[in-house]
C-alpha cells in the first residue's frame, strides 16, 4: 500500500510586526510560491494558537515553523517531534500567548494524532518593532527551506513504509 495522500500542513507561525519573530511565517509565505507535492497544504498561521485547529482537522503530517528563544548561534535550527504523553510546559510563549501548546494538546488527544514537528529557528533579533528579518536569518532561509523539504521526504517515507505493513 503506498502514501494516502491525506493532507500534509506546513505552518508558519510568529508575529511579522516583531521582525525576526516572524521568521516562520516568512518561510511560510515563500514555500506558498514553490511547487509542492499536491498534498501538501502550507499555512501562514500569524499568530493563531488554538484557533489553527480548525485549519489542521484531519491532517496526518503537521510541521510547524516558528522563532524559538535559544541559546544558540542565530539561525540555527532546533526539530522537535511532539508525541502524546510529550510535556509541553516548555513549548515557548511569544505573541501565541501559550496558544500553541493548547493547540498541540488538542491535536494530541485526536485519535489517532498527527505527526507532529516543530523546526525552531534562532532569531538574531527579537523584542522590538520592525518588520523584514535580519540579515543573519535572511542569509539562512533557502538552507531552512531545505531543511524542511527534507522532512517532508522523510517523513512522508516513514509514514509509506507504515502504511505499507
Amino acid at each position: 500500500m503506498s502514501y494516502d495522500g491525506r493532507p500534509v500542513a506546513v505552518v508558519g507561525v510568529g508575529n511579522v510586526l516583531m521582525g525576526d519573530e516572524g521568521i516562520g511565517v516568512e518561510i511560510a509565505r515563500r514555500m506558498q510560491m514553490m511547487t509542492l507535492p499536491d498534498d501538501v497544504e502550507v499555512i501562514d498561521g500569524g499568530t493563531l494558537g488554538l484557533e489553527l485547529a480548525v485549519h489542521l482537522r484531519g491532517k496526518e503530517i503537521i510541521i510547524i515553523l516558528d522563532a524559538i528563544a535559544l541559546e544558540a548561534e542565530p539561525g540555527s535550527v532546533f526539530r522537535f517531534e511532539i508525541q502524546k504523553g510529550d510535556c509541553l510546559g516548555s513549548v515557548r510563549r511569544s505573541s501565541h500567548d501559550g496558544g500553541l501548546e493548547e493547540l498541540f494538546r488538542y491535536l494530541l488527544s485526536l485519535s489517532p494524532p498527527p505527526t507532529m514537528v516543530i523546526f525552531g529557528i534562532c532569531p538574531a533579533e527579537i523584542g522590538r518593532m520592525r518588520t523584514g528579518l535580519s540579515s543573519v536569518l535572511e542569509e539562512n532561509v533557502n538552507h531552512i527551506i531545505s531543511r524542511i523539504l527534507e522532512e517532508l521526504a522523510r517523513i512522508r517515507q516513514r509514514h509509506t513504509a507504515r502504511l505499507s505493513l
